[in-house]
């Protein structure tokens, strides 16, 4: 008969299991709530984020600067104005500008290309045979000048005595006759001439055929050799370009050391001592050639704020009261005829140019767009008999939807220009 095994329980094994089980269903029941409680969390903060960035990208962020464009017109300022340095100005003197004189010294300096061209080849030479038929003796000086019918100029080189025409035995006039070698002014293959009339430059016309040289044979010699020199043009142009350049320096030297609200009239600007300096002369072999300029330059200085208000009245007594200036500076302006009276006092033409519009009510324009959208807000515009065209400049949106607070909406008056 076969053994049989009994088992042994263990006291208290089942109980521990139990408990056991029991702790971790707790534990899990705790964790699954804590999970819970997380993605609830979690939700809640991605919608506070999500209402907090729509509320920034449609409410606080986007605005619009929109340009209103009324029906327009230029007005041209044209008048003159005294500007004065006096500390007192008259009152009954009308469109008078207080200014002050500030003057420094510069110097510039630069480089520059030399495109004079100078033919330094060889210069044809030959003998000529001067004819004389009037009655008296005809001297033509050292470096006295003959031309060919083709412009080439020839020159003596030693003092030619032609002598007078004679009568031969049979009753006929024989010019008298000299021979002597003349040379080209200029080098070039165009002197070597052939055989034909030269004229005297000094003769009258009315005796040219009857006193002229003549050379039977080719002359010879003449070869052309081209460099580039500097020319007067160039050296002109330097001047120009250097004097450019010392303005444009000395003005800003001169707007730096200024107060804010000063501005240099550049037009008033001079330059004065100036003193060139080069290190070529005139018609110099080179490619390139250094050119330095140093002058004392004075001009006068004004307040921009006063010479805008000066303007501003100005332009206010020459339009319409139906009519509004669309900006409070000049679209142009400019400084003309500078010219010192006998009192030392500086009168210009001031020219400038405003851009004149018809009324429009801004305030009233922006209420009625508050909260459209772009292509309403630009129907509700033009129907604004004076408003002929409207630009809008976007910040921050995406719907170009214009914003129900009005510090969000910037609205102004502006030129087609």
């Amino acid at each position: 008969m076969a053994k049989q095994w009994k088992s042994k329980r263990i006291p208290g094994a089942r109980r521990s299991s139990r408990r056991t089980r029991a702790v971790r269903t707790r534990r899990e029941k705790r964790a699954g709530n804590s999970g819970n409680l997380y993605t609830v969390g979690s939700w809640v903060l991605l919608a506070v984020m999500f209402v907090g960035i729509f509320y920034l990208v449609f409410r606080v962020l986007p605005r619009v600067d929109i340009t209103v464009i009324p029906e327009s017109r230029d007005l041209i300022i044209e008048d003159t104005v005294v500007l004065s340095s006096e500390n007192e100005i008259s009152d009954n003197m009308d469109n008078v500008l207080l200014v002050s004189r500030v003057s420094t010294v510069g110097k510039v300096g630069g480089s520059f290309d030399a495109t004079g061209e100078k033919d330094i080849g060889n210069k044809a030479r030959g003998t000529v045979t001067f004819y004389n038929g009037t009655g008296l003796t005809y001297d033509l000086p050292v470096d006295g000048e003959l031309e060919t019918i083709d412009g080439i100029i020839f020159k003596v080189n030693r003092n030619i005595s032609i002598p007078p025409a004679s009568v031969s035995p049979q009753g006929e006039i024989v010019p008298g006759s000299v021979s002597a070698e003349i040379i080209a002014v200029n080098p070039g293959s165009d002197s070597n001439i052939k055989p034909q009339k030269i004229f005297i430059k000094d003769v009258s016309p009315d005796k040219q055929n009857i006193i002229y040289a003549m050379n039977d044979e080719t002359f010879e010699g003449g070869t052309s050799e081209k460099v580039t020199v500097v020319s007067q043009e160039d050296i002109d142009e330097a001047r120009d370009k250097l004097r450019e350049s010392l303005t444009r320096s000395v003005i800003m030297e001169m707007q730096q050391e200024l107060d804010n609200d000063k501005i240099v009239l550049t037009e008033t600007l001079e330059l004065r001592d100036e003193v060139f300096r080069a290190g070529v002369e005139l018609e110099d072999e080179v490619k390139e050639f250094d050119y330095e300029l140093s002058a004392k330059a004075e001009a006068l200085v004004v307040s921009e704020d006063v010479l805008n208000d000066l303007l501003l009245d100005m332009a206010y007594k020459k339009i319409s009261p139906e009519e509004q200036l669309l900006s409070k500076t000049p679209d142009r302006r400019e400084l003309r005829d500078i010219n010192k009276d006998a009192t030392g006092n500086v009168r210009v033409t001031v020219y400038a140019v405003w851009s004149v519009g018809q009324p429009v009510n801004i305030e009233s324009l922006r209420k009625k767009i508050l909260g459209l959208k772009e292509a309403d807000a630009r129907r509700v515009l033009f129907q604004d008999p004076g408003v002929t065209d409207v630009r809008f400049d976007w910040s921050f949106t995406v719907l170009k939807r214009i914003p129900k607070v009005e510090s969000r909406v910037t609205m102004e008056l502006g030129s087609s220009g």
